[in-house]
């Protein structure tokens, strides 16, 4: 896996774990960041948080672990 470069990252583009599996796909991307939906929840990752492989761009947090994070920062009201 290489260090992905900010023109890797593309909105519509899937994103993997490190094992492989798929974690959702790039909703936007702006200087700040990139926006992934997992179907359940959008998280909004650090550009220099993606890697990539020959499967295309890769987190080190599974789906779940995505998921979980994104939920602990929403606030509940």
């Amino acid at each position: 896996m290489t260090r992905a470069t900010a023109a890797d990252i593309r909105a519509g583009l899937a994103v993997f774990d490190q094992q492989g599996g798929e974690v959702g796909t790039v909703e936007t991307v702006d200087a700040d960041g990139a926006v992934v939906a997992t179907g359940k929840v959008r998280a909004k990752l650090p550009l220099t948080s993606f890697g990539k492989n020959n499967r295309g761009l890769v987190i080190s947090l599974s789906k779940a672990q995505l998921e979980a994070a994104a939920q602990a920062q929403t606030p509940t009201q």
